[in-house]
């Protein structure tokens, strides 16, 4: 290949446009990195772990952290895919896409606001439950800002499922997927037993990502956590971010301690959610004659139509 031809001009182009991209990312990070130094430096002080450890909000922060996080977690993926499942190619679907935009772009705080609205003891669900379920107020684990975080988990799980189902449509719009449902369904393979053997390990790799970022954004979110999470203690995150902002440096310090623990938590849960979908990929069932029916209870249709209603209203 001759210097100067045009495939070497094409390559030293790319070339030359990653290191430009790969300049300008480190532009944006350079302010950040003393930042991280300093951290780093904290991370090792004994005196910063005793003061988080000797905190009596921290265990029951966690707690409620690990609850909302995996509660939101499960639920936001369990929504994604049982609606992708049950929906997809249908009219339906085509209407839940249309309204995606305008799901995202409402802003959490304002969606948390109003799950407020619907949950809270004075709320309008809770005021329309409360007659038929024979209580003056909702218990708290049914309430608003619980000890544990479960109304947290749960806001965040449909607000993080309209993110999912953004990823998904994009994987779900390439032509071969739906060539292959159409032949299986031919064949006479049910929905379900064709998204588990033919679907799923397929797109199951490319939704690593966006199931990393839905797990980080739980596990770190503030302003929702605000509103919707426990106060007394409240989540590891706001602990965090309190701690952050206070002008003691040694309550900085035991901020930046803290943020650097949701991280090396963040790193566990992701390790585990790697080896989940390792786990499944080697167990799926391959296409051995049988079919098999499908199986929705009562429960997860309820789910799915819910927030089916919710993203067509």
């Amino acid at each position: 290949m001759r210097f100067g031809s045009p495939m070497m001009v094409a390559r030293w182009a790319r070339k030359g446009s990653s290191l430009l991209a790969i300049g300008l990312i480190s532009i944006v990070f350079l302010p950040v990195i003393p930042g991280l130094v300093r951290m780093g430096f904290d991370f090792f002080q004994t005196n910063h772990w005793l003061a988080i450890w000797q905190d009596t909000q921290t265990i029951p922060a966690l707690l409620a952290t690990l609850v909302s996080t995996l509660l939101s977690w499960v639920l936001a993926c369990t929504l994604c895919l049982s609606i992708a499942m049950e929906k997809y190619p249908s009219n339906a679907w085509r209407s839940i896409v249309k309204r995606l935009p305008i799901l995202l772009a409402m802003p959490h705080a304002a969606f948390a606001i109003g799950f407020a609205f619907l949950f809270a003891p004075a709320g309008w669900l809770a005021r329309a439950i409360a007659p038929l379920m024979a209580w003056d107020s909702p218990p708290d684990w049914l309430s608003v800002q619980d000890p544990y975080g479960m109304s947290l988990g749960i806001a965040l799980a449909i607000k993080e499922s309209f993110f999912l189902l953004w990823v998904m449509m994009n994987l779900l719009g390439e032509r071969h997927i739906a060539q292959q449902i159409t032949v299986a369904r031919s064949m006479g393979y049910q929905r379900q037993q064709i998204w588990r053997s033919i679907i799923l390990p397929q797109i199951l790799p490319k939704m690593m990502w966006p199931f990393a970022a839905v797990l980080a954004y739980s596990l770190s979110v503030v302003d929702m956590a605000l509103i919707l999470g426990p106060t007394t203690p409240p989540t590891f995150a706001v602990l965090a971010w309190q701690w952050l902002s206070d002008p003691d440096p040694q309550r900085q310090a035991q901020g930046g301690v803290a943020a650097l623990i949701l991280l090396l938590v963040l790193l566990i849960l992701g390790g585990l959610l790697r080896g989940i979908a390792w786990v499944y990929q080697r167990s799926v069932m391959d296409f051995n004659g049988v079919r098999r029916s499908n199986r929705v209870s009562i429960m997860s249709l309820g789910c799915i139509n819910s927030v089916y209603g919710l993203a067509l209203a």
